[in-house]
C-alpha cells in the first residue's frame, strides 16, 4: 500500500540527541503501554462482558500448547527491536512517525476496550490445569500479568502486526524474519488460551487498517520531520 518515501535509500543523519530523543520516546511508548493493566480494571467495572459472544469452533479446536508460550512472550520486545530496525534505515523522523502512530493505534484498543468490555475467561484454563502442563511458571506469569479483559481486538496482535508494516516497508530483508516469528506468535495467542481466534484476527485487521490509513499517509508526506536547535531544546 503506497510507494515508500522518497527519505528510502537515503543513509539518515543521527545528530547529538537524536539517539537520546528516540530512546525516550521508546520509554513514553512502554510507560502509556502500561495503562493496559488500568484499562482492564475500568473495563471490568463495567459490569458486563462481550466475551461468550466471541467463541468460535476454531477455538475449540486449537488444543492446548504451552511451549507457544516463548514466542508470545517475544511480542514484548519485538515491535521495539523492528523499530530499532527501521530507525537505522529511515532515521529519527520515520520513528517519530511510527511512535505517534502507534500511540494512536493504542489509544483506539483503549477507547474500544471500554466501550466494549470483553474478557478471554472463557478461554483461559483453570489454574490447576495450567500447573499439570508443560512450563507452568512461564503460562502462570502471562495468566496472572495480563488481565482477562482487554481481549477483542487483542493489542498484542495488533501492535506487532504494525510495527510487522512499517518495518517491511523500511527494511525488507529484517522483515521477513518478524514476518517468520508473528505468525508463531499469532497462533501462541491462540495455542497458550489467552485469546480467543476473533481477538487475534480482529486485531490483525485494525492494525493493517490503521497502517494503511494512518501510517502511510505520515510517511509519504513527511510528517514529524522538525529538527531541534539544541538538546536542551527537545527537554
Amino acid at each position: 500500500m503506497g510507494s515508500p518515501s522518497a527519505e528510502i535509500g537515503r543513509a539518515p543523519v543521527w545528530e547529538n540527541g537524536d539517539v537520546a530523543e528516540a530512546l525516550l520516546l521508546s520509554l513514553v511508548g512502554y510507560v502509556t503501554f502500561g495503562y493496559y493493566e488500568v484499562v482492564g480494571v475500568l473495563a471490568g467495572m463495567r459490569g458486563w462482558d462481550l466475551g461468550s459472544w466471541l467463541r468460535t469452533p476454531v477455538d475449540d479446536a486449537i488444543p492446548y500448547l504451552p511451549g507457544f508460550v516463548f514466542t508470545y512472550g517475544l511480542a514484548f520486545v519485538m515491535p521495539l527491536v523492528a523499530a530499532v530496525l527501521m530507525a537505522r534505515v529511515a532515521g529519527l523522523a520515520a520513528f517519530r512517525r511510527s511512535f505517534f502512530a502507534y500511540l494512536g493505534l493504542l489509544a483506539l484498543h483503549f477507547s474500544f476496550w471500554l466501550a466494549f468490555p470483553s474478557s478471554a475467561r472463557g478461554i483461559m484454563l483453570p489454574r490447576e490445569e495450567v500447573a499439570r502442563g508443560a512450563f507452568p511458571w512461564a503460562v502462570g506469569l502471562f495468566y496472572a500479568v495480563a488481565p482477562p479483559w482487554n481481549a477483542f481486538p487483542s493489542f498484542h496482535v495488533a501492535g506487532c502486526w504494525f510495527f510487522y508494516r512499517v518495518l517491511a516497508r523500511w527494511a525488507p530483508g529484517p522483515a521477513r524474519w518478524y514476518h517468520a516469528w508473528f505468525w508463531t506468535m499469532f497462533v501462541s495467542t491462540l495455542a497458550i488460551k489467552i485469546h480467543w481466534f476473533l481477538d487475534a484476527v480482529s486485531g490483525f485487521l485494525v492494525a493493517e487498517a490503521f497502517y494503511r490509513w494512518v501510517q502511510v499517509p505520515l510517511d509519504e508526506r513527511g510528517a514529524c520531520a522538525w529538527t531541534w536547535d539544541s538538546t536542551r531544546a527537545r527537554v
